[in-house]
């Protein structure tokens, strides 16, 4: 099985919030673990407003940041092309997505279409979850 993650999922596998042992529970049973590219910029965003708002501390940010960074390679990345951007455009409109979500939505949807294998598309926006259920995709 191949597990797509939105970055609100891939945050969940670095820092402990509500979800993060489900997320680990599917990364753990998956053949393929894939993600947009824009879950790196999107990640460290994250990781810097959790220093910034003070929920991490310097120590702990250094460590999540060298953690992502080293798995990051590992990820099966979807690269954000003329087509993927083309298809979360008309998901946006369809499910009334904002954007990054759509290009997240739009990498799964043409995943799926290229795997020879399921695809199970996991998030923690129940939005975002409800519009790719719509779009045919496997979801918690």
């Amino acid at each position: 099985m191949i597990a797509y993650l939105d970055t609100s999922v891939v945050v969940k596998l670095y820092v402990l919030e509500q979800g993060t042992a489900e997320a680990k529970s599917v990364v753990s049973r998956a053949s393929v673990v894939a993600t947009s590219r824009i879950s790196y910029a999107e990640a460290m965003a994250a990781f810097a407003r959790k220093l910034r708002e003070h929920e991490f501390t310097a120590k702990i940010y250094k460590q999540v940041r060298g953690d992502f960074g080293r798995d990051w390679e590992r990820y099966f990345l979807i690269e954000v092309t003329q087509q993927v951007v083309e298809l979360a455009g008309d998901v946006a409109k369809r499910r009334r997505l904002r954007g990054f979500d759509a290009v997240h939505l739009a990498s799964a949807i043409l995943l799926r279409e290229n795997a020879k294998t399921s695809l199970f598309f996991f998030s923690a926006d129940s939005d975002l979850l409800r519009a790719a259920k719509s779009e045919g995709l496997k979801t918690p």
